[in-house]
């Protein structure tokens, strides 16, 4: 089982420290947790695979990894679980085990188990498991694999099996996600204490597979003098925490007054799948505006949506622009733009004016991002008004002024600089999204599906996280959560790292809580179209339901 709670995300030099605070700062001996850590390995691996006969290969190197191999073959042993293999590959087999390493190999000895020795790679075995289990390199490597170990790791991955790694895929960079020469790929990798930096560059997620992050009994973080810039959100925080039932004496105003500016001539559709998605996340009232060239498609395609126009020609001035819509920006909770507006001149002054003339919380997606970026430049800093971009990749290289594969090498460091001068949220949209805070804390949501990859999912985004920021932070102002239990309470807080404690703690849950349902709603559209390549945005949005299962 995968912790519920929020986690940090370390790099290899941090868990090192943390390691090192745990057993020698308080006495935690060694290959207590190693054996913490192979059970947590053996739960997952017993969980997923019951049947006794199941036969399972374990493959260990020498150090603490293949430690954590021996440790789990001695526990299934113990568990009557004995229809296994180990094998301890090196190249040289003089060579000895860790201390802690050591330590279970005599205890597997002692079980009268013998593992087999593999000191060519090309003499792996042949035979085929059921289940073969990585402890051939942990998070500590940071060097090339040379030829022996780049061979090893290519004849582990060959072999068939569901493959679960042991805190890191072997041949993973923990810290950068780079490959280091060979890399084996798990369907599921059992990462301890807290999940690694490097999992979450896009390259390696398909090494990683499925994330469990396990409780070894590792010390808190703080204690040990490591300051995080990462946290991850995994979807059993939201799985633990689900969106309660509402209280019987609520009304539509609870849950939040939406306005939003969406949609141009070509991209009405945009506007539609916007404001659909923010009803189906919750939002108590959605006012959509749309350019008067697209009203009357828009008007008839919505019900539930009330749909009003403007018009974008000389916005500040005309009766049809911002003088219709001031009225609304103060009936609003919050200010939603940008979902197919495009980067027609007058529509992006348009979209520049409504931000600059109300002091709502804003989230500006897609073409909304340029026109928020010209209010931040201009303004200096979003002070103490919440404003998110939620740009993709691209938009982010755009806004930053930089070719867009510089922008994908380093998207962090640049979401830090852009965030810090303009004191905004950065929601960076990719294979491995996150939330940039202003005080460059990042946060890393659930992963979605690859059926995401797909003209639509970022307006039924953009919808989704503008109905969960304007029910949260209605709740803030109000004092009063529209939900049973201590849902949006400042108990609920209180889950949350003491780092964010400065920011505005409803608008982050906001965006990750609307991030989390989309991320969950595109796995199940995946699964009932038994297929992601048709899954459409249409139908992600169908799917935003708080209580549906979090499925990675």
């Amino acid at each position: 089982m995968s912790s519920c709670h929020i986690s940090p995300i370390l790099t290899a030099a941090e868990m090192r420290r943390l390691d090192a605070y745990t057993i020698e700062d308080c006495g935690v001996p060694g290959e207590e947790l190693m054996g913490n850590a192979a059970r947590s390995v053996m739960r997952e691996l017993l969980a997923r695979f019951p049947a006794p006969t199941t036969s399972i290969g374990i493959f260990c190197g020498k150090g603490n990894n293949g430690g954590d191999g021996l440790a789990l073959a001695h526990f299934l042993w113990q568990q009557g679980r004995r229809n296994f293999k180990v094998f301890v590959v090196a190249p040289d087999h003089a060579k000895p085990f860790s201390r802690d390493a050591g330590y279970y190999y005599e205890l597997l000895r002692a079980d009268s188990v013998e593992p087999v020795e593999v000191s060519d790679p090309a003499r792996f075995p042949a035979e085929e498991f059921g289940v073969k289990v990585d402890g051939l390199f942990g998070t500590g490597l940071d060097r090339e694999l040379d030829s022996f170990w780049r061979a090893a790791v290519a004849a582990y991955d060959a072999l068939g099996g569901f493959a679960l790694a042991i805190d890191c895929p072997s041949g993973l960079n923990s810290t950068t996600g780079e490959l280091m020469g060979a890399a084996a790929r798990a369907d599921c990798t059992v990462t301890f204490g807290c999940p690694k930096a490097g999992f979450f560059v896009p390259a390696a997620q398909d090494l990683v597979g499925e994330l469990v992050v396990a409780d070894i009994g590792l010390k808190p973080y703080a204690d040990a003098g490591v300051t995080p810039g990462e946290f991850y959100f995994p979807p059993e925080f939201f799985r633990a925490h689900p969106i309660p039932p509402r209280r019987s004496e609520v009304h539509k105003g609870h849950f939040g007054r939406l306005v939003i500016l969406a949609g141009s001539h070509g991209f009405s559709g945009a506007a539609k799948m916007c404001s659909l998605s923010a009803l189906r996340a919750g939002a108590g009232l959605v006012r959509l505006f749309v350019p008067a060239e697209v009203y009357v498609p828009v008007a008839s395609a919505l019900t539930e949506v009330m749909v009003g126009s403007f018009d974008p020609r000389n916005f500040a001035e005309s009766p049809g622009g911002l003088a219709k819509l001031a009225p609304e920006f103060a009936w609003a909770d919050l200010l939603a733009l940008g979902s197919g507006l495009s980067h027609r001149e007058e529509l992006q002054d348009a979209a520049y004016q409504a931000i600059a003339h109300n002091q709502l919380p804003l989230l500006a997606d897609a073409e909304g991002c340029f026109a928020a970026q010209r209010w931040l430049v201009e303004n200096r800093t979003a002070g103490t008004r919440p404003v998110a971009l939620t740009p993709h990749l691209g938009e982010f290289a755009q806004l930053l002024g930089v070719p867009a594969v510089k922008a994908a090498a380093e998207p962090l460091r640049y979401a830090r600089e852009f965030c810090a001068a303009h004191g905004c949220y950065l929601l960076v949209k990719s294979a491995a999204s996150f939330l940039m805070t202003p005080s460059g804390v990042a946060l890393r949501p659930p992963a979605g599906s690859p059926a995401l990859a797909k003209g639509g999912s970022g307006d039924v985004l953009a919808g989704a996280i503008a109905a969960r920021a304007a029910i949260a932070l209605k709740a803030a102002a109000t004092g009063f959560s529209p939900y049973h239990g201590s849902y949006l309470t400042p108990e609920y807080y209180t889950e949350f790292p003491p780092e964010l404690e400065e920011l505005s703690l409803p608008f982050i849950e906001g965006i990750l809580r609307g991030y989390a349902l989309f991320a969950e709603a595109s796995h199940a559209a995946a699964r009932l179209a038994g297929s992601e390549e048709s899954v459409l945005a249409g139908e992600v949005s169908e799917l935003l339901n708080a209580q549906t299962e979090f499925t990675q």
